[in-house]
């Protein structure tokens, strides 16, 4: 493995985590405030029990986002075992950084890092390291 420019234990997002659980509850509200015909009102028990089940599926996954994650010298990203490279340039946000990245077996990921992901120091020196590569890089 080359040197690490960059490290940093990722965080759950407690952001993305209250994002989800809102977006959730202001559409379960939407979907009680709508008339339904009387027939219906089983299918809606029903979307409503679906939705909570994919807001809990959506909670598990944000909360499994944490760990230990490298960017190498040679640009590679290191994320639970595997080594992925980016697959476009990484898309920022004044609270965030999308990552598409993709590994040697074709495997796509995206991850997005958001700010309270990680340390307050973490996030500064990794807005650093991705500008002062692409100031270096003529963009």
């Amino acid at each position: 493995m080359n040197a690490v420019r960059w490290q940093c234990d990722l965080l759950a997002s407690s952001r993305a985590r209250a994002l989800n659980v809102t977006l959730f509850l202001a559409t379960a509200l939407g979907m009680q405030l709508l008339p339904w015909p009387t027939l219906w009102a089983s299918a809606k028990t029903l979307l409503i029990l679906a939705m909570m089940i994919e807001c809990g599926y959506n909670e598990r996954r944000l909360r499994r986002r944490c760990g230990r994650l490298m960017l190498d010298e040679e640009n590679h990203w290191h994320w639970q075992g595997k080594t992925w490279s980016n697959a476009r340039q990484p898309i920022w946000l004044a609270g965030g950084v999308l990552l598409v990245l993709r590994n040697a077996q074709g495997e796509r990921w995206q991850l997005w890092l958001m700010q309270d992901n990680l340390p307050p120091r973490a996030w500064r020196s990794l807005r650093a390291c991705f500008f002062m590569q692409a100031r270096a890089a003529g963009h």
